[in-house]
């Protein structure tokens, strides 16, 4: 099995640490601790309690589907499926017909994952 992705932050297991830091001590404290304001304390905080994993695949009617990952972000499932795109290197593939799928059924074909980069990416 593959690792899991992070997609929502350069550094994971830092905002862990912040996080469960967080627990006992202020936001100023932790800040002070890790070199940051408490406002990004508290913004790292709720990036970390947003967050959620997906599962994703490669499927097509028909054929087995591929197994990609366990992708986490704290903004749902299209970013997971954007971040599962790029980090597997989908992008010059022609792969008509495939979606990435979610365990819990959300999807989105990868000529739509393609259209959400061009129009969130000035590297297409």
């Amino acid at each position: 099995m593959a690792a899991t992705v992070f997609l929502s932050s350069r550094d994971h297991d830092r905002d862990v640490a912040i996080a469960k830091a967080r627990a006992s001590q202020s936001a100023k404290e932790v800040g002070e601790q890790f070199d940051l304001e408490p406002s990004s304390v508290r913004k790292i905080i709720r990036r970390v309690k947003r967050e959620k994993a997906w599962e994703l695949s490669l499927v097509r009617a028909g054929e087995k589907p591929v197994a990609l990952g366990t992708f986490v972000t704290d903004k749902g499932f299209t970013a997971a499926a954007v971040g599962a795109y790029r980090h597997c290197g989908m992008r010059g593939l022609e792969l008509p017909g495939w979606r990435v799928v979610a365990a819990d059924g959300s999807c989105n074909t990868l000529e739509t994952l393609r259209k959400i980069i061009q129009r969130t990416d000035v590297d297409g």
